[in-house]
């Protein structure tokens, strides 16, 4: 049977025993459940780096400790579909926060990537490792999705609107993660809301006028700007 490593970093995410469980269900398969545990982001990202990079099976993935595999027999579907010419294969997940699927778990071929010291350089963002290993397969739908984030605690929630606010902030255009604010605007999440607010410097969403200053600061077109005011009014209106 085939060999993987499910490489997990855990940081108090509600969803943990309900990950572990539906790893161990796994069939046809030879699992090794690796969980990086009590570490802060720094060190939870190189050790999750530093067991990639070590394993001795046939693949590894990275399984967030708030995923949860869909069924018995997910990463036995997933690795099938990999090739010769394939060394990685990203799959959208079903998201909790934003109601959308978007794209979350990564399992690649072990050997398929180089240790360079511009990916320890690169560790404390997450997964931009990943993005040096080469051959990629895509799958924006699968027969069914892992769940991410459901269920989550009101922290897991303000951390999640937090640190999306503050990749925000950090990308040049922030148009991805500019489109999932208007999405979880729509949802009335208030933790996950109220997390943002904090990454852009509001007190509340009355405080909207920093935000406004803040999308034209990184060259968001007016258009989408006017929708997010509009987001922001119909959100106001029914809290």
């Amino acid at each position: 049977m085939i060999s993987i490593d499910v490489i997990t970093a855990y940081c108090g995410e509600s969803q943990i025993n309900e990950c572990i469980r539906m790893v161990k269900l796994q069939k046809n398969v030879i699992i090794n459940h690796i969980i990086v545990r009590d570490k802060n982001f720094l060190e939870s990202q190189i050790e999750t780096f530093n067991h990639a990079y070590s394993s001795k099976s046939k693949y590894v993935c990275k399984l967030d400790a708030d995923m949860v595999l869909p069924n018995e027999l997910y990463l036995n579907n997933v690795v099938k579909h990999f090739t010769d010419d394939i060394n990685i294969i990203t799959i959208k997940v079903d998201d909790f926060y934003s109601d959308t699927k978007i794209w979350g778990f990564h399992i690649f071929r072990s050997g398929s990537f180089k240790y360079s010291l511009i990916d320890k350089i690169k560790l404390p963002q997450p997964d931009a490792w990943l993005q040096n290993i080469k051959n990629k397969k895509l799958f924006s739908e699968f027969d069914s999705y892992i769940l991410h984030g459901y269920n989550p605690t009101n922290e897991q929630s303000f951390h999640y609107g937090y640190s999306r606010g503050m990749k925000l902030l950090k990308q040049k255009d922030g148009l991805i993660n500019i489109i999932n604010f208007l999405k979880i605007l729509s949802t009335n999440k208030k933790p996950i809301i109220d997390g943002y607010l904090k990454a852009f410097g509001c007190k509340n969403i009355e405080d909207i006028n920093s935000i406004f200053k803040l999308l034209v600061f990184i060259k968001v077109p007016f258009y989408k700007i006017y929708f997010l005011y509009l987001k922001v009014l119909i959100y106001k209106w029914f809290i």
